[in-house]
């Protein structure tokens, strides 16, 4: 799936000190919700504001983990450090986008 979120996290990735300054997971994830609360306010960002959902539903999945936590802190519980949490986002975030390019794919065959 190819929208605005998919392609500013491969900038992200390209050069994190650019866009977050830190190799962070925290500063990843408040950038990202910051950027997609200002796509919804410009024009509703719903497939943006869905795979911010479904990356918080594949990481509570893959991890047993159903608590009231945000996925960064999850992967920070679970990696034990930022740098680790953000290097197990880019694995997670490459998995997510391949299912829903799969699913996309699927849908538009049938």
């Amino acid at each position: 799936m190819e929208n605005r979120l998919t392609r500013t996290v491969e900038r992200i990735r390209e050069s994190p000190g650019l866009y977050i300054g830190q190799y962070s997971i925290f500063r990843l994830s408040w950038f990202l919700e910051g950027y997609v609360f200002a796509l919804e306010e410009i024009d509703g960002a719903e497939s943006e504001r869905a795979l911010l959902r479904t990356l918080h539903f594949h990481i509570e999945r893959n991890h047993h983990c159903n608590v009231s936590q945000n996925w960064d802190n999850i992967l920070w519980f679970v990696t034990g450090n930022e740098r680790a949490a953000l290097d197990a986002f880019w694995n997670i975030w490459d998995d997510i986008i391949k299912s829903e390019n799969g699913n996309e794919h699927l849908q538009n065959s049938t």
